[in-house]
């Protein structure tokens, strides 16, 4: 019996060792998952997802492809939401077995390019997977937990190049051209690339300033791939000309139509070809001209070009910070073709004016429908002419009374200034911008008295008291007047010399009412007031439920203008102007808020005046569906009423088509009308837009704007603070100070890491 048992004991043993050797019997590979979960990954809310994100050997990226909205990532339904037609890459370094999604909110349309996918597992076997949505309504993507095998078997899928932006095409030339026309617009190839060609235009000359040329080139064999080389830098870069053959290195993109090596590519080598057949170039003032005015959109011509002639129109003053001016000249005989020198610098830039004979050197070209030298021209020479003839022969006298000054303001052409300096003394009727603290100035309206049909604007009014003015207050003002579209106004810069405050409703100049306790009685006693009166220094707190939201969370000023209507008095509302406290970032209409501070009549606006407090507040519970396509945030931008704001942040890409009001070197901002691509029935103002780029916008160029957005008076807009996120696709470099403070930042972390280090070698020894 025992040797029974002996015998199939030592007969399994036998067959487990053949297994072992034969590979009969095969263990399960390792297997290891990595998760993602995006709330605790430092997104910030409405943050753009376009870089890549890496844990554990593990690379997912987000990507617009083909879509007209990038993937961002909200805190109001906490993940990453994904429009039609963006794409995810699944990266890793292993063998990628299963992925596993968590959706906040799944709206179906999803694909992968390799494996299987059923709501919300994929399962296959690759080292990369490219997930597709292929609908319109968009994902809520919380967290994706990527699973990992040892095993072998990893697979690419078989995508053809170019139909992914990650897909690398290797170094063969017909591969990379193929791959890079295979894009999307907007897309990149990753990685970088090199390819030798032949310089067959250039598109943009050598720029002294920057040491960057842009042009095209085509490798050989491949004519029907032309390549361009925007800003191409490198030794040599100053002496490309057609017909030379150049080897560039750099990233490879679509831009629109343009298929391009990247801004920053570099010029390796170079070799000089045969200097292209041409006529020769003009020299004549009218073969300038018309060789000039030939040219088509952004061309340029060959060489530089020094032309005479009279100003006729300053279209941007004389900037003290940037030295340059830009005016439009006609050369003598020619007036049918109108030069503009666009940034003139050189001496006497500062006193040219219109009627002036100037000599201008530079870079000639055609920038959309404007003839101009380039940025860079310079000023060789200047002769004053005749003052702008003012409509007499005789000189007009200065005006001196009150009657005088105002009528000679109203006399003004748009644009123009009265000589000099005044004075003037009236009575505020319109605070129209409240006193900044930041630029300490305020702008009001204000009438002499009899003469209310003069009202002048005190644009950017300082001094002692602008702080504390307000309606009926009288104020004597010194300083420039001009005439501003249809705004008459004391100019920017403008001093108020004296105030004196009006008295308060009743006769009481403190204007401070009898004790008020109840909601219904503080309310009672707001809506009493006349414009301009205030409840005096008494600051009262009342709960209310939030109606609408007047101006959006200010993440500069962390503040937020909000409209509540209190124990359901619905015809008597109050505006919580500038409302700051823990949570005003947070709060939504139809959540319960309770404010304190003083109360005042703003123009007919009931408020709680700038510096008010959150107090409190408390959520309705109701989700706030917040607009994300383009479609959606101008549908809602437009269906605002005046003086509301959409709750939160957007970003918006257009086209600039008009340029209202100029860049200002003082304050670093511009404002700009943009249209929406396919919208151009609905055009934004950004205004007082900041950012690296604002001082070289021209109407034409494309941008990328974030901000908050509001109705302002009519007018759709992103409001002041709004900032640049790229221009023409390209993303600005960043400032000095922004490059020596992420340098010291590094600094600081790279110290703390060592002092971390030191420590624990200390607490190990």
């Amino acid at each position: 019996m025992i040797k029974k048992y002996l015998s199939i004991i030592l007969a399994v043993c036998m067959l487990a060792t053949m297994a072992v050797f034969t590979g009969a019997v095969k263990t399960k590979a390792a297997e290891t998952t990595v998760t993602f979960n995006f709330p605790d990954m430092n997104l910030g809310d409405t943050q753009n997802v376009t870089d890549p994100l890496t844990k554990d050997g593990v690379t997912i990226t987000f990507s617009k492809a083909g879509g007209s909205t990038v993937p961002v990532y909200y805190e109001n339904g906490t993940g990453i939401r994904v429009y039609k037609d963006n794409t995810i890459k699944v990266e890793a370094g292993k063998n990628i077995t299963k992925v596993v999604f968590e959706f906040t909110q799944e709206n179906g349309g999803f694909s992968a390019n390799t494996g299987t996918y059923e709501t919300p597992t994929w399962t296959g076997s690759a080292s990369s997977v490219t997930f597709t949505k292929t609908e319109a309504k968009h994902h809520r993507i919380k967290s994706m937990a990527v699973t990992l095998s040892d095993e072998g078997g990893s697979t690419d899928p078989g995508t053809n190049p170019g139909t992914d932006p990650g897909t690398e095409p290797g170094n063969d030339t017909l591969a990379i051209l193929e791959a890079l026309y295979g894009l999307e617009s907007g897309q990149t190839l990753e990685g970088t690339y090199t390819l030798t060609g032949v310089v067959t235009k250039v598109v943009t000359p050598f720029n002294t300033q920057f040491n960057n040329i842009t042009v095209n080139m085509v490798c050989s064999g491949y004519d029907q791939y032309p390549v361009q080389c925007y800003r191409l830098e490198g030794d040599g870069a100053d002496q490309l000309d057609v017909n030379d053959t150049i080897t560039v290195t750099g990233k490879l993109k679509r831009y629109n139509n343009t298929y391009e090596f990247d801004q920053g590519c570099h010029l390796d080598s170079y070799v000089k070809g045969v200097p292209p057949q041409s006529d020769p170039l003009p020299t004549t003032t009218e073969e300038i001209l018309k060789a000039l005015y030939a040219l088509e959109k952004g061309d340029y011509l060959k060489g530089t070009y020094t032309l005479t002639g009279k100003i006729t129109e300053v279209v941007t003053e004389f900037s003290s910070e940037y030295n340059n001016v830009t005016v439009v000249m006609v050369c003598e005989g020619y007036d049918q073709y109108p030069v503009t020198c666009y940034r003139l610098k050189g001496e006497g830039a500062d006193v040219i004016g219109v009627n002036d004979t100037i000599t201008v050197t530079g870079s000639l070209k055609r920038y959309n429908d404007t003839y101009e030298f380039d940025q860079g021209c310079n000023l060789d020479s200047y002769t004053k002419g005749e003052a702008p003839a003012t409509g007499g022969t005789e000189p007009t006298p200065t005006p001196t009374t009150t009657e005088e000054i105002l009528k000679a303001l109203y006399a003004l052409e748009k644009g123009k200034a009265l000589e000099g300096t005044y004075t003037l003394t009236g009575k505020v009727t319109e605070v129209v911008t409240e006193y900044s603290e930041e630029y300490q100035n305020v702008t009001v309206n204000m009438v002499c008295e009899g003469y209310d049909q003069y009202p002048v604007q005190c644009f950017r009014l300082a001094g002692d008291g602008a702080d504390v003015i307000g309606v009926n207050d009288t104020i004597t003002v010194t300083g420039t007047l001009k005439r501003y579209n249809d705004t008459y106004e004391f100019d920017k810069g403008c001093h108020l010399d004296s105030y004196t405050k009006a008295a308060a409703p009743g006769g009481d100049p403190t204007g401070d009412p009898t004790a008020l306790t109840t909601p219904d009685e503080i309310l009672n006693a707001a809506y009493a007031l006349e414009s301009g009166g205030n409840l005096g220094d008494t600051e009262y707190t009342l709960t209310g439920v939030i109606t609408k939201i007047n101006d959006a969370y200010s993440d500069r000023y962390k503040n937020i203008t909000v409209t509540m209507v209190v124990n359901n008095i619905t015809d008597k509302p109050i505006q919580c102007f500038r409302l700051a406290g823990d949570g005003a970032d947070k709060i939504m209409p139809g959540d319960t808020i309770t404010v304190k501070g003083k109360i005042k009549n703003y123009n007919g606006t009931v408020e709680f005046d700038q510096g008010c407090q959150l107090l409190s507040y408390t959520q309705s519970g109701q989700a706030v569906e917040l607009p994300e396509t383009p479609e959606e945030i101008l549908a809602a931008l437009y269906a605002l009423e005046a003086g509301d704001a959409l709750p939160g942040t957007y970003t918006l890409t257009g086209k600039i088509t008009e340029i209202q009001t100029e860049f200002n070197p003082q304050y670093n901002n511009i404002s700009v009308v943009i249209a929406v691509e396919g919208h151009d029935d609905q055009p934004v103002l950004c205004y007082r837009l900041e950012g690296q780029g604002a001082d070289s916008l021209r109407v034409g160029d494309v941008i990328e704007v974030k901000g908050t957005l509001k109705n302002y008076n009519g007018t759709r807009e992103f409001a002041a603070g709004c900032t640049i996120l790229s221009i023409n696709g390209q993303r600005p470099a960043p400032s000095t100070g922004d490059a020596v403070s992420a340098m010291v930042f590094a600094g600081v972390i790279v110290v703390a890491l060592c002092a971390a280090f030191i420590a624990r070698r200390k607490r190990e020894f």
